[in-house]
Parts: C-alpha cells; sequence; structure tokens
C-alpha cells in the first residue's frame, strides 16, 4: 500500500509561479521575432539561458534525486532534449514564415496530435475526456483563428 506523508506548504506562491510562467511562454514569440539573430541561434539562447537560471535552483534542491539518476535515465533525458531542441528550431524558424498568431495557433495543435498518436505509439486508448479536451482545443484554436488574429 502506497501512503503518502503530507508536505509541507509551498516556499513560494504559487499563483506567482503561475502567472510569471504563463506571461513568458505568452511573450516567447514576439521576444524571439523581435531578435535579430537566427532561429537556431534564438533558439539555443532560450534554453541555455533558462538553464542557466534553473541549474541553481535544481541543483539545490533536487541534487540527491539528480545522482540517482540511472544511464537510461540520462540517455532518456538527452533524447528528450533533442527533440525540444528540434521543437524550437523548427517552431522559431516559422515565425519567418507567417505570423506569430499563426505560428502559436499552430504549435497549439500539440494535443491533436498526441491524441492522434497516443493509439499507435503507446498502444493506450484514448479516454472520453481526453477526446473532448482535445476537440474543444481544436475548436478553440480554429476560433482564434477565424479572426482578424491569424491573417
Amino acid at each position: 500500500m502506497l501512503t503518502m506523508k503530507p508536505t509541507a506548504a509551498p516556499t513560494f506562491n504559487p499563483y506567482i509561479a503561475l502567472i510569471v510562467g504563463v506571461a513568458a511562454v505568452s511573450t516567447g514569440a514576439v521576444f524571439a521575432r523581435l531578435a535579430d539573430a537566427p532561429a537556431l541561434v534564438i533558439a539555443a539562447y532560450r534554453v541555455g539561458l533558462a538553464s542557466l537560471i534553473l541549474l541553481p535552483i535544481v541543483w539545490r534542491k533536487a541534487r540527491p534525486e539528480l545522482m540517482m539518476l540511472s544511464g537510461s535515465d540520462i540517455k532518456l533525458a538527452v533524447l528528450s532534449g533533442f527533440f525540444l531542441a528540434l521543437h524550437f528550431a523548427a517552431w522559431i524558424s516559422s515565425l519567418d514564415y507567417t505570423s506569430i498568431a499563426n505560428s502559436v495557433v499552430l504549435a497549439g495543435t500539440n494535443p491533436l496530435w498526441v491524441g492522434l498518436l497516443t493509439p499507435f505509439i503507446a498502444k493506450e486508448r484514448l479516454k472520453k475526456g481526453t477526446i473532448a479536451g482535445i476537440i474543444v482545443s481544436v475548436a478553440r484554436g480554429h476560433d482564434y483563428c477565424r479572426g482578424r488574429f491569424c491573417h
């Protein structure tokens, strides 16, 4: 039987973290478009600066967990990083070919692709709630793009 011990209250206000995170993600495309550098350089700076900011925090808070990672865990993390790099390279490059709104809406089709590919890759059936969420996200993106933002 798995028992969970109560955790202490967070040392920071999670709502502030949420607000800062949403603001950072929401303005990322605008700042990437304004940057005067090639897409791969912008992507490298974005991930590199985030790593420099987060590394001391992670090292302080989760050092024992990091030290317990197995070789396969590290390989999986490197592979995940590679795909994140591909994502940023493709997404930031897309800003040279379309509007910020189009780029963000297309990047936001992520739930659709996860939903379509999960049965084939993970051999899992999608639950009704997941399908409903995908439909809502795609409908919302379509509704957003019908306005003046995607033209």
